[in-house]
This record gives C-alpha cells, sequence and structure tokens, in this order.
C-alpha cells in the first residue's frame, strides 16, 4: 500500500501543474486576437520649441525700416549749353555760355513703413549741392559793317554760382512678394517729389576794358524756391546674417519747372539717378 500511494500523490500534485501550463497558450492566444492598444504619447524633450504661427515669424523685411543713402547722378543738375539774345532798343546783343560745376554726389536719409506685406510708402530727405559758372558778354551799340573793328562797348561778366538743395521724395513701393518670404526681393515705386532751393551764394567779376572788378556777392536769383516732380524707380532688397540691408536703386525724376532759369543757365528737368541706400 505505502508503495502504490506515492505515485498517486504524485501524480496528484503534477496534474494541477500540467493544466495550468495547458491554460497559458490559450489565454496568450485570446490576448492577440485583440486589437492591440495605441502606445502612449511620447512626453516632449525639455527646452523644444513648438513653430511660432505666420504672423509672428520674423520677416526678411521689418514693418519699418531707417537707414541712410547715397545718390550718384547722371548727369548733373544744371545744363551746360550757350545762348545769344539781341534787344533792338537800345541795341543789345547778350551772348551766355553756362558751365555745369557741381558735383553728382548727393545723400540723406530714408524711412520705409510697410501698409501690408507688400506695399509700403518710402520718403527721402536727399541733400544735393549745384554749381555753376555763367559767362556774360554784352555787346552795346551798332558795329559798322564796313570797319574791321568792333565799334560796339564789351563787357564781360563771370558768375560763379553754388547752393543747395532739399530733395524729399515720397514713393509708393510694391514688392514682389510677401515681406515675410526669407530670400531677396525686388520692388518698383512711384511718387511724387519736393525740392527746396537754400544757401545761393554767387560771386560775380566784372570786366570792362581790360580792368577787372571783384566781387560782387549779391546771391543769383532763383526762378522758384520749390519745384515739384514725379519720380518713378525699380531696386533690389538684400539682407545679411545681421539683418543690415543693402537697397540698389534707379529712379528717374521729371521736375515740372527749374530752380535756376537765367539765361544759358538752366536747371535740368530730367534727372537720372543711382542710389544705394543701408537700412536697418
Amino acid at each position: 500500500m505505502k508503495g502504490t500511494l506515492k505515485p498517486m500523490r504524485l501524480a496528484s500534485l503534477l496534474l494541477p501543474a500540467f493544466l495550468a501550463a495547458l491554460a497559458a497558450p490559450a489565454q496568450t492566444g485570446q490576448s492577440a486576437q485583440t486589437s492591440p492598444q495605441a502606445p502612449a504619447p511620447a512626453k516632449p524633450k525639455a527646452g523644444a520649441s513648438q513653430p511660432a504661427p505666420f504672423f509672428e515669424d520674423k520677416p526678411y523685411i521689418r514693418r519699418f525700416t531707417i537707414g541712410g543713402n547715397a545718390s550718384f547722378l547722371v548727369p548733373g543738375l544744371m545744363k551746360s549749353g550757350e545762348q545769344t539774345e539781341s534787344l533792338a532798343s537800345p541795341p543789345l546783343q547778350i551772348d551766355t555760355k553756362n558751365e555745369n560745376k557741381g558735383t553728382i554726389f548727393g545723400g540723406g536719409v530714408t524711412v520705409q513703413f510697410f501698409l501690408g506685406e507688400r506695399y509700403a510708402i518710402n520718403a527721402d530727405l536727399q541733400l544735393r549741392r549745384p554749381r555753376y559758372k555763367l559767362t556774360t558778354t554784352l555787346y552795346e551799340g551798332v558795329d559798322n559793317p564796313n570797319t574791321p573793328g568792333d565799334e560796339r562797348t564789351v563787357t564781360f561778366y563771370t558768375e560763379d554760382t553754388r547752393a543747395r538743395y532739399w530733395d524729399l521724395p515720397l514713393l509708393l513701393r510694391r514688392y514682389n512678394e510677401s515681406r515675410y518670404e526669407n530670400r531677396w526681393k525686388w520692388f518698383y515705386e512711384a511718387g511724387p517729389v519736393l525740392r527746396h532751393v537754400t544757401g545761393i551764394r554767387s560771386a560775380t567779376e566784372k570786366e570792362f576794358r581790360g580792368t577787372k572788378t571783384c566781387c560782387d556777392e549779391t546771391p543769383a536769383t532763383p526762378a522758384h524756391r520749390n519745384i515739384y516732380g514725379a519720380a518713378a524707380g525699380i531696386g533690389l532688397v538684400l539682407k545679411d546674417d545681421f539683418g543690415i540691408k543693402l537697397i540698389p536703386e534707379f529712379r528717374y525724376t521729371r521736375w515740372f519747372g527749374g530752380i535756376f532759369n537765367n539765361r544759358a543757365a538752366q536747371s535740368r528737368r530730367g534727372q537720372y539717378e543711382i542710389l544705394v541706400s543701408i537700412t536697418f
């Protein structure tokens, strides 16, 4: 009896373990047939930044910019040429010759304000320095054609005049794309221009019968103190890594009048210029 009981007790102990081993694969199969659960979302890393909305992105061109510019005129501010005028009573012939002596360089400040993403208002204040040398020869009386000499009285005047022009263009600019696009851009512009003259200085030398008298410093009288015009241009905007913008530009201005209009000394009506601006 004792010999038979020991195997039976061993079987009673092993049977529950065998049944448990058979049930484990069946439970595993049932869990595999059910839909898998979605993995938990990964936690964002510390310091990770979310992308900003479009209107909060840093633009290629800020809404308001200010800077300076340099201007190069092609050609100068005054015309060079000659003119002859004759009066019958009293008999008088006036010959004038003008030379443009002013610099072709100018410069000033520039500001720009965007009205939207592609349209902006640009205003400049530019200083220019015109200068001219006007030689006037007066022939008074009547010349006798039957004599080799000239019986008329001759007087020579040489006038050297300098001044300052203040130009204020107010232009509407249209860019080829939004100011937020991070690349170079081009634009075209148009608008009115005002020119004001100050600081007129003149020195006039007179020569009569070989005697020179220097100098009459009465300032030349301008035809207009203020004149208006219309300007149009085209340009590029280039920006470096520090946010400094370089703006090369070509601009044409048509003036509706002339500051100086003294015989051969004529202000130029058509103005061609190349501008280079640096803005922040």
